[in-house]
């Protein structure tokens, strides 16, 4: 929990400090092998973190409901 604290607070220092020019910049995504925008990094990069938030929400509640029975 510490860790995603400091993750937390490093994006959010980094986003503040970000303008939207700086959203329509492009770079190239080593993992995609092509030309992305900053602000879609950032978007797919919030989509995938939510998915996996949500994996581990799904899986709490299938440990507690077994847990119990």
């Amino acid at each position: 929990m510490q860790q995603l604290d400091r993750v937390e607070s490093y994006v959010q220092g980094a986003l503040e400090n970000i303008s939207l020019e700086e959203l329509g910049e492009k770079r190239i995504s080593p993992r995609h092998d092509r030309e992305v925008t900053v602000g879609w990094a950032l978007c797919h990069a919030l989509k995938h973190t939510a998915l996996h938030a949500g994996h581990i929400q799904v899986t709490r509640q299938w440990w507690e409901e077994w847990s119990i029975n």
